[in-house]
């Protein structure tokens, strides 16, 4: 859902429907949109991520792809904090720019830069070089290869659980959540918006058309109640397990990891805890459901990361995954978030149909869009709103 309407040769207009935290990056994006104009250099100036699709909370940074003429520009970011808000500029010539839209790379990160600077708001764009981006970034594909293996992995899954009747009901709904995950995955993947954060996954399953999927996600997370207290709970005992989990793999702690910033030493630690930073960003901004899915989906993350306790461990689940690592308070507090107990019931039937419905419709999007034609002529792809058009 686009919330600016852009007129040429004016500035995007904000509609009543933007947040208040959007609101007030935008007004400041302008202003300096406005600045960068004047340097004879500059071709464009466009607004990503949160502040184009109206999702900034309280703490969001701005970010601009400043767009430059090809007369020796490098590519370069540069961070800067104008009235306590971090600007990051992306400062990209124009051939860069336009590389980066058509998709360099049609790997998970390939696609979402592609989207963020595709689908991001031009505040300064005499050119019209926006239209040109975004045409190229909604026309993209990710990975046939990924996509393919995924959708496998799904119907393994399924097979299994449809075998294994007697499986405890904590794992059957481990499985399920899995399975969830990776049909948000592809689900957002296929569409020009992509997957970008787990923050953002419930709002754009919900944008893109898919309230259905996206309300099964929330059922198999135990995440559907919009409860202020659930959400502080999970996002509480989020830090206990990551602070229990840097502990065991001698890693800095929550907050000293986020206190560090991004580093290449502790890559994979320090998106597991930026994700539970940005559940309790959602938890400030009363977003509860999203609140509660970000902070399970950021422990399941670290439950991946215990593998190194536990490197020969046969199984990938949580739970014997915890158990094989031999932390009893990793394992306690995963079964504190998600509820485990004797008394917990299996999935309900519905639920696992409903499950193997959007299973069959992933796959039927993936081999529409995939298509090849009787010509020879190449795959379809996608448009703007998730239809199929030639290559």
């Amino acid at each position: 859902m686009r919330v600016f309407r852009q007129q040429r040769g004016r500035s995007p207009a904000v509609t009543p429907s933007v947040t208040k935290a959007t609101s007030v990056r935008l007004l400041l994006a302008q202003r300096l949109a406005h600045e960068l104009s004047k340097n004879p250099r500059v071709l464009a100036v466009i607004a990503m991520g949160s502040v184009a699709l109206n999702r900034c909370s309280r703490d969001s940074d701005l970010d601009l792809a400043v767009i430059t003429r090809d007369l020796g520009e490098r590519c370069r970011i540069e961070t800067r904090l104008v009235r306590k808000i971090a600007v990051d500029y992306a400062w990209l010539p124009r051939q860069a720019a336009v590389a980066i839209a058509k998709g360099g790379r049609r790997d998970a990160q390939g696609l979402r830069d592609a989207s963020r600077l595709g689908l991001g708001l031009p505040l300064y764009d005499p050119n019209e070089l926006a239209p040109t981006l975004r045409r190229h970034a909604v026309s993209l594909l990710p990975d046939r290869g990924l996509i393919v293996k995924t959708l496998e992995s799904v119907s393994l899954t399924l097979a299994r659980l449809a075998r294994r009747a007697d499986l405890e009901p904590a794992r059957q709904w481990d499985l399920l959540r899995s399975i969830y995950d990776s049909l948000a995955f592809v689900t957002l993947q296929l569409h020009p918006i992509r997957y970008h954060k787990p923050k953002w996954v419930v709002t754009d399953l919900r944008n893109t058309g898919h309230p259905e999927l996206m309300g099964d996600l929330l059922d198999v997370y135990f995440a559907r109640m919009n409860s202020e207290s659930r959400a502080r709970r999970a996002v509480r005992l989020g830090r206990v397990f990551l602070d229990a989990l840097s502990g065991a793999l001698n890693l800095p702690g929550y907050q000293k990891i986020l206190d560090l910033g991004f580093t290449r030493q502790y890559a994979e630690f320090s998106y597991v805890c930026r994700a539970l930073a940005d559940a309790d960003s959602l938890l400030v901004d009363g977003l509860y459901r999203e609140a509660q899915y970000t902070a399970k989906f950021a422990i399941r993350m670290g439950v991946s990361l215990s593998r190194a306790l536990a490197p020969t461990a046969p199984c990938t689940e949580p739970l014997p995954l915890l158990a094989e690592a031999g932390i009893p308070e990793l394992a306690k507090t995963y079964r504190t978030v998600f509820s485990i107990s004797s008394a917990l019931p299996p999935p309900d039937k519905t639920l696992f149909q409903r499950c193997q419905d959007h299973a069959r419709s992933c796959s039927t999007r993936s081999a529409e869009i995939y298509h090849v034609t009787q010509g020879g002529r190449g795959a379809r792809r996608a448009g703007p709103a998730g239809r199929t058009e030639k290559a």
